[in-house]
């Protein structure tokens, strides 16, 4: 089963949330952006979403919450995502932009 970590919660990325909620072989869609209540909102519609609330920016925050994931799929602006990719690497999860 395939953990996903969602950062960037917008039009497209909530397709893919959706998209993957419905994928037998993801257990769990993690998702993460600067606006909480949007993230409770997507997630309160997803099975299998969980919303954290962390500042998107920070390595240390992301690394923390994206423990265990295989993929993360970020839509932050050009540029902001630096912290993501570090974690991605760290965690040996794949970085999809």
């Amino acid at each position: 089963m395939k953990k996903v970590m969602i950062l960037g919660l917008c039009s497209q990325n909530c397709v893919i949330a959706g998209m993957l909620d419905k994928q037998d072989d993801v257990s769990e869609i993690i998702c993460a952006d600067h606006n909480y209540k949007r993230v409770k909102t997507v997630c309160s519609s997803l099975k299998k979403g969980r919303a954290v609330d962390i500042d998107t920016s920070d390595y240390t925050q992301i690394l923390h919450a994206a423990g265990g994931v295989d993929y993360i799929v970020s839509n932050l602006p050009a540029g902001a995502d630096s912290a993501a990719k570090k974690a991605a690497s760290e965690i040996n999860a794949a970085f999809v932009r």
